[in-house]
This record gives structure tokens, sequence and C-alpha cells, in this order.
């Protein structure tokens, strides 16, 4: 789960990575959601016209409740949440490396047999 809005660059700068991440894992293992950071609805709806294009699914916390219920007090911030819907690890930042351990920490979390399959690249990518 990745907290957004629709100012943050940073944020917005990885979501392709994420619903690449997602997609190849499959999005029966692995489910990237997105949530609103205390942005207006209009600002949401200007983030999914802007994103259709990337197979993850969007929350908009209107009443700041998953952000409060996380702790979120700032961008980025992304959550690694495990079959028992608990935060099993949280990165406060986006970058290169982050992505790595996202990887590692996400792929931690993924059964055995999920693993063993062939990844789910489209034609085009691979």
């Amino acid at each position: 789960m990745t907290f957004l809005t629709s100012w943050c660059g940073t944020c917005r700068s990885k979501r392709p990575l994420l619903a690449h991440f997602q997609q190849v894992i499959g999005p029966d293992a692995l489910e990237v959601i997105a949530v609103n950071f205390k942005v207006p609805r209009s600002d949401f709806l200007g983030v999914l016209r802007a994103n259709r294009n990337f197979d993850i699914s969007y929350v908009h916390d209107g009443k700041v409740v998953a952000s409060d219920e996380y702790g979120v007090t700032e961008l980025p911030n992304m959550f690694v949440i495990d079959r028992d819907v608990r935060a099993a690890f949280v990165h406060r930042a986006y970058s290169v490396k982050m992505l790595e351990v996202f990887t590692r920490d996400s792929m931690s979390l993924v059964a055995a047999e999920v693993l063993k399959r062939p990844a789910n690249v489209p034609a085009a990518e691979s």
C-alpha cells in the first residue's frame, strides 16, 4: 500500500514501477493499493484519470482514516502488508535502493508456489 497525492512527483514517478511489479508477480499474489493522502476528491479523480493505464487499485481516503491508522504524516510512504493484513515492512522514502529493498521484502511474503511459476511479463516486454 502506497500513500500518494497529486502533487508528489516522487510518488507519481514510482507508480509505473509498482504497477509493473504487480503485473510480473501476478495480481493474485501481490496487489498494489494507492491511497490518496489528504487531497480533495476532485484531485483524487484527476489522479485516477492520469493513471488509468496502471492496473493498480486506488482508494480515496477522504476522511483520512487510513493515513491516521498507519501514522502517515509525510510522503512518500509505503507499507508492505502481509496476508494477516499487518504492516510487515515500512518504507518512508522512494529511491532505487528502496525499490530493491521493497522487492526483497515483498518477495519474502509471496507464497513459494508463486515464486516457482513463470513471471507474467507481457509479450512486448519479454
